[in-house]
């Protein structure tokens, strides 16, 4: 097995150019670029949230998570579809003036992810009362506002809680 050395691995190269590994090997995302590595999701820890980007597997680490932000978007009829959840591992993360923007960020999920990346994060240790706070306020806004749209959608949630 190879040594895990990376915050984030994922089973394509990029979107634009979906190039895969044979046997199921990952590619190691770094800062500075994308490696091939003999990693394959079985070698990887139980600390690693596995999303889902556009069809194509992704594996990001819960280990040495130094902030998280979360932000609902109450203006469109989505359970968490347009809510962002961004994730440092190095520094704090910061608003841009003027902007509604963030920087000092190394990841940022989307969508049902952010609801599987906050049950890896409880399953190693790590206090998520707040985010699920969050959540759970977003799902009954969104239950409460938007019934009809809401109810159809109910039975596919992957709620943690």
């Amino acid at each position: 097995m190879s040594k895990i050395n990376a915050k984030r691995y994922q089973s394509f190269y990029t979107l634009l150019n979906r190039r895969t590994l044979p046997e199921g090997r990952l590619w190691a995302c770094h800062p500075s670029g994308h490696y091939k590595t003999h990693i394959t999701e079985k070698d990887l820890p139980e600390d690693f949230a596995k999303l889902n980007v556009y069809g194509e597997n992704v594996f990001l680490s819960t280990n040495g998570v130094k902030e998280i932000l979360y932000k609902p978007n109450y203006i469109f009829n989505h359970f968490l579809k347009d809510d962002l959840l961004y994730i440092s591992y190095n520094s704090p993360i910061e608003e841009i003036d003027e902007i509604p923007f963030f920087k000092g960020y190394d990841e940022l999920i989307y969508g049902n992810n952010i609801l599987y990346f906050i049950e890896a994060m409880q399953k190693n240790g790590y206090d998520v009362s707040v985010l699920q706070k969050a959540i759970e306020e977003k799902r009954e806004w969104a239950n409460n506002g938007y019934v009809l749209d809401f109810e159809k959608h109910k039975k596919s949630l992957h709620i943690v809680f």
